[in-house]
C-alpha cells in the first residue's frame, strides 16, 4: 500500500511537471494506466484497512491515520484515470491544457484540500500523542519502541517539527483544547 502510494504521488508530480513543461509531448494513455492499476490497489486495501475494524486491539487508530487517507486517494487515482482515458486527449488538444485541466479538477479540489488538513491533522496528532510507536514486536521499527517520539517526528516530517515547536508552547493547542 505504501509503495502504492508513493509511486501514485510521484506520477502527480511528473505528469504536472510535463503538463507545464510541454503538454504535446504528454503520453496520457500511460498516466491513465498507471493511475488505474495503482487507484484499484489502494481503493482495495484501503477500504479493507478501514472496513477491519479493529486492526490490531492494541493500536484501534491505525484503521482511520493509515486505511481512510488510502482509500481517498485510491479512489482520487481511479477517478484521475478515467477522466485521463475519456477526455485526456480532448483537453491536450485543447488552445491551453494546463487550464483544461485544473478547470475540470477545480470541484475535486475541495475534497484534495479536506484530506490535506486531515493528512495535516494526523501529522500533529502523531506527534502530541506518539500514536505512530512500533510496538516492540514489529521487526525494524520496533528497535526503536523506547524511543516513541522519534518515529512520531520521522513519520509526520516537517508537520512534526511545526506541530511540537507550537503545540509545546500552548500557542496551537489550549485555543483548540489539545491542551495536555
Amino acid at each position: 500500500m505504501s509503495v502504492a502510494a508513493g509511486a501514485g504521488l510521484l506520477l502527480v508530480a511528473l505528469l504536472g511537471r510535463q503538463l507545464l513543461k510541454d503538454p504535446c509531448d504528454v503520453r496520457l494513455d500511460g498516466y491513465a494506466l498507471a493511475f488505474g492499476v495503482l487507484g484499484v490497489i489502494l481503493t482495495l486495501t484501503g477500504a479493507h484497512m478501514t472496513l477491519t475494524w479493529p486492526l490490531a486491539p492494541t493500536f484501534p487508530f491505525d484503521n482511520i491515520i493509515f486505511g481512510e487517507p488510502a482509500l481517498a486517494f485510491g479512489v482520487l487515482m481511479l477517478g484521475a484515470a478515467v477522466h485521463l482515458w475519456r477526455r485526456g486527449r480532448v483537453l491536450l488538444e485543447s488552445a491551453d491544457p494546463v487550464a483544461g485541466f485544473a478547470r475540470d479538477y477545480l470541484p475535486l479540489s475541495v475534497f484534495v484540500v479536506g484530506m490535506g488538513l486531515g493528512a495535516f491533522g494526523i501529522a500533529v496528532a502523531g506527534v502530541n500523542y506518539t500514536v505512530f510507536a512500533a510496538p516492540p514486536a514489529e521487526p525494524i521499527a520496533g528497535e526503536f519502541a523506547d524511543a516513541p517520539m522519534l518515529e512520531a517526528v520521522f513519520i509526520s516530517g516537517p508537520t512534526s517539527w511545526w506541530a511540537s515547536a507550537r503545540c509545546s508552547s500552548r500557542w496551537c493547542c489550549a485555543p483548540a483544547g489539545w491542551a495536555r
